[in-house]
């Protein structure tokens, strides 16, 4: 019977053939929708994930309470030179510092994030440089003005990346003012990922801060009351190290400035950080393949308007099979398989065509994209699901003609 049942979904449906492919469409673009979301939400997070990695498990930061601290509590550079000379089995410790202000050319200002790095920031995240150079030792001891900016402020400023080496700058805060010479094109540490979609945004581009690197002993020359620490970075020789080098660096920051048991400094390591990462990325992609999900929602509406329709155009075939002995079980399982073959082919065909749009997506933001066969699964089972759910309607309408009424119908 189901062998049947099967036959005859087919030839229903290659009968009404243009309404058969109209129908599907719903379906289609549904599927399209989860399998382009996720398959992109996962390679996004792979993407981040691997450049957190970059930096190991080995990481972890260490930061100021501001609500509790005091000026005298706040780590500076003797700090970071006790802790590389104290702690064992500490590979690297930097501290970054930051100061935002303004960047003027064309006779506009734009918003800019300066941030003033050691060497062993760049020991640390190793960020790719595509043009120009890295600073040199002299510039990093004497504070010299010279800048490194990332790939989207070259782009966004200059045009391409090759163009803005060699540019001079002027950045500003209140009424100080740097006058700075680009000499080089980084990637950012955070990967190509939020370049590439900060710059397919043209409705965002002027909000977005422009970012400039320089050693951190210019920041402190040039805005010496205008900059903040961002606290320090570690890096352990051992993974198993972190936590131990990270309390022992909580200490010896205590000591220096006495004040112990206050609370005053605490710590992250990266791998907390990732995890956080991971359920943020995990709980966006959700939430957004749950609304593409609506569109299936929307197709299945579809598929049961069209199988009322073709109920009541076979009113006189329904008639026929149950005068020949056809059951109630026999009409319900007939429209309901054709109603699932339906979104199953709906499913297939958005499968395909969700693949061909996350690959076209992943090319323009530059990352690849990540399709799971459980997502594939659930994709198509539930596109099949919603024939059934949606075809359960028409088929007991079918199922519930007297064959009377049928045969009579016109």
């Amino acid at each position: 019977m189901i062998i049947e049942s099967i036959k005859m979904a087919f030839s229903s449906l290659r009968t009404n053939m243009i309404r058969t492919v109209l129908t599907m469409i719903g379906i289609t673009v549904g599927v399209a929708a989860v399998i382009t979301i996720v398959s992109l939400g996962e390679g996004a997070q792979q993407l981040i994930i691997g450049e957190f990695e970059q930096l190991g498990a080995s990481s972890s930061t260490i930061s100021v309470n501001f609500t509790k601290a005091s000026d005298s509590d706040r780590i500076n550079a003797d700090d970071v030179d006790a802790i590389a000379k104290q702690i064992k089995g500490v590979k690297y410790v930097s501290q970054p510092i930051h100061s935002i202000g303004n960047y003027q050319a064309n006779n506009k200002d734009h918003l800019a994030f300066l941030q003033g790095i050691d060497p062993s920031f760049l020991q640390m995240y190793s960020p790719e440089l595509i043009a120009g150079r890295f600073f040199t030792v002299v510039e990093y001891e004497d504070g010299l003005p010279s800048l490194i900016i990332d790939k989207m402020t070259a782009i966004r400023t200059f045009g391409s990346v090759e163009q803005a080496i060699g540019q001079d700058v002027e950045y500003q805060v209140e009424h100080q003012i740097l006058k700075g010479r680009i000499i080089g094109v980084i990637i950012n540490p955070g990967g190509d990922l939020l370049s590439n979609m900060m710059l397919s945004n043209d409705m965002m581009g002027e909000e977005i801060p422009l970012f400039f690197y320089t050693t951190a002993e210019t920041v402190r020359s040039y805005f010496p009351d205008n900059h903040r620490s961002m606290g320090i970075m570690l890096m352990a020789d051992n993974p198993n190290l972190v936590d131990q080098i990270t309390m022992q660096a909580i200490k010896v920051l205590e000591m220096r400035h006495d004040n112990a048991g206050l609370d005053i400094y605490r710590s992250q390591n990266m791998g907390d950080m990732l995890e956080q990462i991971e359920n943020i990325m995990n709980v966006v992609t959700i939430v957004i393949s749950v609304i593409a999900a609506i569109s299936l929602i929307v197709g299945g509406i579809g598929v049961m308007n069209i199988m009322l329709v073709s109920v009541r155009e076979r009113y006189r075939e329904i008639g026929i099979r149950k005068a020949v002995g056809a059951t109630m079980n026999d009409i319900m399982i007939q429209f309901l398989t054709e109603a699932t073959f339906l979104t199953l082919f709906g499913g297939i065909c958005g499968l395909f065509l969700g693949i061909i749009l996350s690959r076209i997506a992943a090319n323009v933001f530059g990352f690849g994209a990540i399709l799971s066969l459980r997502w594939i699964a659930i994709a198509i089972m539930f596109s099949t699901l919603t024939g059934l759910i949606f075809g359960i309607a028409p088929a007991r309408k079918a199922a519930h003609l007297s064959p009377i009424d049928a045969l009579r119908y016109e």
